[in-house]
């Protein structure tokens, strides 16, 4: 890909890429490969479903993106990317449909790492290949805290969960709503949950930002 039809803004975000921690030197090698492409999608344009999709892992470089469940379980919203958030990574190297439907919210622009050039980048920059475990390390940690918080029927359980496997202090939080729907809790156990938390001197929240406060204290909830 030619470097040039990047930003400055968005070369920025390629290189502050959970991937590229620690081998810097890895993002020319990446995104000077002929295999590297960019996408750009229209408000309501779907991105990746299970029909339409690749074995790629995605970088949104500007806009949003809606993260929701299959149509045929309901208009579920899982999450919300920003510029800089990643999709993909879960179906990278497996044989198995993709499992979300990825909308543009607003228009929207994306980079693309696909398999085979992913593959190469792993295997000729080692920390890549840690970072990336690190980061799917933090998906299961997130769906596991998720699940605990649905068996232990905790609201506070799960709001913690979700702010330690966010990846970020504080975290962005766009809609209690989404929030509530993700989490499957309801809107007033959220509120009760978050207003608990900051009580406790565990977390602080300064309209869409939540601050951790206390790590710790979250993970034995």
């Amino acid at each position: 890909m030619d470097i040039s039809l990047l930003t400055e803004k968005e070369a920025e975000l390629v290189a502050r890429c959970f991937l590229f921690e620690s081998a810097p030197e890895a993002v020319p090698f990446a995104l000077q490969s002929d295999l590297c492409r960019l996408g750009d999608f229209k408000k309501g344009q779907v991105i990746f479903d299970s029909a339409v999709f690749d074995r790629s892992l995605g970088l949104l470089l500007s806009g949003a993106v809606v993260v929701k469940k299959p149509r045929e379980y309901g208009d579920y919203v899982m999450r919300r990317l920003s510029p800089g958030g990643i999709f993909g990574a879960a179906a990278l190297f497996s044989d198995e449909p993709y499992v979300s439907e990825l909308t543009a919210a607003k228009p929207c622009r994306a980079v693309f790492f696909p398999q085979e050039l992913l593959g190469g980048l792993l295997r000729k920059y080692p920390e890549t290949a840690i970072n990336y475990i690190r980061f799917l390390s933090g998906r299961v940690r997130y769906l596991n805290g998720k699940i605990s918080g649905l068996v232990s029927g905790s609201a506070e359980s799960a709001v913690a969960g979700y702010l330690l496997s966010a990846g970020a202090n504080p975290v962005r939080c766009e809609s209690l709503k989404e929030l509530s729907a993700r989490l499957n809790i309801g809107r007033s156990s959220l509120y009760r949950a978050l207003g608990s938390l900051c009580d406790r001197g565990m977390i602080k929240k300064d309209g869409k930002s939540i601050y951790i406060l206390d790590a710790a204290q979250l993970k034995a909830l």
